[in-house]
């Protein structure tokens, strides 16, 4: 009979601790995302010359509340004879949740001489998983600068907060 009367009090008080509590749910992703710093790592082809070198690309990203616009710097550089290294603005733009488009204009130095700064253009396309304030993925990359253009595919490597 006590077990009887402790399992249905035991019963009823669940009850009441499961509707006490908050209805709201919390999207971490979200909750994460409002600012992000980010590396990319992978191999960058150049299409001039026939090329493969090491391409390492780093960002810092503010999400505009409420869009799924951001918008930040970006530096990058990519280890190879040409020494290009480059600096510019960051625009990002999320059309399906999970997936990032970004595109960054900017300045790109050759040979580190930075004197002589050429316009440029860098966009990549990435896929992200989400491993609370982490995030990583697939990345494809494509930059433009004087007639020069190289392709990259990487890794992408986040962090939300």
């Amino acid at each position: 009979m006590n077990s009887r009367k402790i399992l249905i009090f035991a019963f009823l008080i669940s009850g009441t601790v499961l509707f006490s509590q908050p209805t709201e749910m919390v999207d971490l992703e979200e909750k994460y995302k409002l600012n992000e710093i980010g590396v990319s790592n992978g191999t960058v082809y150049f299409t001039n010359s026939s090329e493969f070198a090491y391409g390492f690309h780093l960002h810092y990203t503010r999400s505009i509340r409420d869009t799924n616009f951001g918008f930040g710097l970006s530096f990058g550089h990519i280890f190879d004879d040409h020494g290009h290294t480059s600096l510019g603005l960051v625009a990002s733009y999320e059309p399906v949740k999970k997936w990032v488009l970004g595109v960054s204009p900017g300045i790109v130095f050759e040979h580190q001489d930075f004197s002589k700064g050429e316009i440029a253009i860098h966009a990549d396309f990435t896929y992200e998983f989400s491993i609370n304030q982490f995030h990583l993925g697939p990345a494809v990359e494509f930059a433009a600068h004087h007639g020069d253009y190289h392709l990259g595919v990487g890794l992408h490597l986040g962090y939300g907060f």
